[in-house]
């Protein structure tokens, strides 16, 4: 406000004065509606201050919607993409989350995976929203439109929505040619998706499971999931006996594997996806996540069933 000398002493109000006082009441008037609309959320593009992600999906997803300045710490299996070397802690934990050292980053947020213990004795939940910190549980999606809601509901709470929406905007398109563009092979219709070399597999009711039946493909692991778990533990005569046309791999990094060893285990010559040598390597890491690599995955699919 331009400086104006005061009235003289036993003066009323001046016309300059009048105008002084309009101009204070207009500046008085204009921080109001700024502060109201500030306290209303009326803007979107507000930082949520720290985030600690105990998930490897979630990491993935906040680095690619643009919080990744706002994480300060990420759990041990965070490996993408490689600006979260810096800031991963062996320490974090997404399976056994340690309140305190989850605390030594003072976030404002933290994400949990399905894995992390969410209810519960061993729940970190309760203790961290108790001391002000807001905890998102973002488990495993059941297919790929969760992958995008997911996407969405977390860019919402990081105030990144425009971020959140370009990502899965993209990713449906993108996933949604591949899949069309597909044409399957006539000789491949079942797969069995190896989990580690002790024979545990995922069925169809699983979020990878979901993904391969948007091929079509059948899974040779559903039959033999008596507990319901999604997850069972075949042996290799039931691999044998299901004669999968396609063999997938997600035990490379973890367990050594590849078409190798799989064509070297005892009686596994037998097998179709053997003898055709349709056998495919996948990256552990995005074989296992449902974050912005999960295009990449589609497109390993697509190529190795054509």
């Amino acid at each position: 406000m331009t400086p104006h000398p005061p009235a003289g002493p036993g003066e009323g109000v001046s016309a300059h004065g009048a105008a002084s006082l309009k101009r204070v009441s207009a500046s008085v008037l204009t921080l109001i509606v700024i502060l109201a609309v500030s306290l209303a959320g009326g803007c979107s593009t507000a930082k949520p201050g720290k985030i600690v992600s105990l998930s490897p999906s979630a990491t993935e997803i906040l680095f690619q919607i643009g919080a990744g300045d706002e994480v300060v710490g990420v759990d041990e299996h965070s490996t993408y993409p490689p600006e979260v070397r810096s800031r991963r802690d062996s320490k974090l934990s997404g399976l056994n989350p340690d309140l305190n050292q989850i605390l030594s980053y003072r976030p404002s947020i933290v994400i949990l995976s399905e894995r992390a213990p969410a209810s519960g004795m061993n729940s970190v939940g309760p203790a961290l929203t108790a001391k002000g910190v807001k905890v998102l549980i973002e488990p495993a999606p059941e297919d790929v439109e969760g992958v995008y809601r997911q996407i969405q509901k977390i860019g919402a709470e990081t105030g990144r929505e425009e971020g959140a929406e370009k990502l899965a905007s993209t990713m449906r398109k993108r996933i949604g040619e591949i899949v069309r563009r597909t044409t399957k092979a006539a000789t491949v219709r079942s797969y069995y998706h190896e989990l580690d070399n002790t024979y545990y597999s995922a069925t169809s009711n699983t979020f990878i499971g979901s993904i391969y039946a948007m091929f079509g493909l059948r899974n040779i692991a559903d039959k033999f999931d008596s507990e319901g778990s999604g997850y069972p533990k075949l042996s290799a005569k039931n691999v044998v006996a299901a004669n999968p046309d396609i063999i997938f791999l997600a035990d490379t990094n973890c367990c050594g594997q590849n078409a190798a060893t799989v064509a070297a285990r005892p009686g596994w010559e037998k097998i179709s996806a053997v003898r055709d040598k349709r056998i495919v390597a996948l990256n552990d890491d995005i074989a296992s996540r449902w974050g912005p690599r999960l295009v990449d995955l589609v497109q390993v699919i697509s190529q190795k069933i054509r």
